[in-house]
């Protein structure tokens, strides 16, 4: 058993890791946040016209429905974004959570990002098939983000389930749709207005299906990677205002001892007087 002393060695040492930590946490926070909350608005208006075209292209003659639908296997794909580490909190737990129900309720192909989520589905779930896809944490692998977007393609809906930064004590749990079929406000309003599309609307959403679908893709990763840095911060700040306490109440203990062997050494040098 460890004297009060070495604990508080203990402690200081483990509270400079956790401050190296937390600024490294910091310097990934700010060098994407910028971009993220820019770019949040415009990919979500890219995804909006998404959807009109995907709406539109489905309403038009039953050979262009068709055809809409020649390149996808019409099955439901739901990917999780998660972690190769800890040290997020209850993040990771939170978004796997939504992402399991879900999964369950829309009996679609789970897909799993990070070595964490791949624990998590192992454990969670009575050996279901998944595909997984190792990412790191601390950056985005261009080669291994086009490996994902080449297997989602095919698919005839894409949910994404991430975290999301909304300040740093607050990320919530979010999913994403990045198919285009999304029904909402959208499609209201791609049936009330007339459009044009000019080369033509094959042409466009084939373009959109190829090229804005991994920007929608990659907008979620980044949007992944902010909360999750955020998570970090906020989890390693409690850490290190439970260090300080578990420092303070180690110092009281040390003091204590100090002050009970002094009592006893007095003790003694009284009773070898008496004597």
């Amino acid at each position: 058993m460890i004297d009060a002393q070495d604990q508080i060695e203990y402690l200081k040492s483990f509270s400079y890791l956790i401050s190296a930590y937390e600024e490294i946490a910091a310097n990934r926070m700010q060098k994407i946040r910028e971009r993220v909350v820019y770019s949040r608005d415009y990919a979500g208006g890219l995804n909006n016209i998404f959807q009109q075209l995907k709406y539109s292209y489905k309403t038009k003659a039953e050979k262009y429905k068709k055809a809409a639908l020649a390149n996808r296997n019409g099955k439901t794909a739901c990917v999780f974004i998660s972690a190769n580490s800890g040290l997020y909190g209850d993040l990771i737990h939170r978004i796997f959570h939504l992402f399991l129900e879900d999964w369950q309720r829309e009996h679609g192909d789970a897909v799993v990002i990070g070595l964490w989520g791949k624990g998590l589905f192992e454990n969670n779930t009575n050996h279901e098939p998944f595909t997984y896809f190792d990412f790191p944490d601390s950056s985005v692998d261009r080669d291994q983000l086009n490996k994902i977007c080449d297997f989602l393609k095919p698919y005839q809906r894409v949910l994404v389930y991430h975290g999301l930064f909304r300040n740093i004590i607050r990320q919530d749990v979010a999913w994403s749709n990045i198919s285009g079929d999304q029904l909402g406000p959208q499609v209201l309003l791609a049936e009330a207005t007339r459009i044009i599309y000019e080369p033509s609307l094959e042409i466009l959403l084939d373009f959109f299906e190829k090229e804005i679908f991994m920007t929608l893709f990659s907008q979620t990763v980044y949007e992944s990677q902010l909360a999750k840095f955020s998570a970090r911060m906020t989890a390693l700040d409690t850490a290190t205002q439970n260090i300080e306490k578990a420092a303070k109440i180690a110092t009281n203990n040390a003091l204590a001892e100090k002050h009970r062997l002094i009592n006893k050494k007095q003790q003694a040098t009284m009773t070898g007087r008496l004597i």
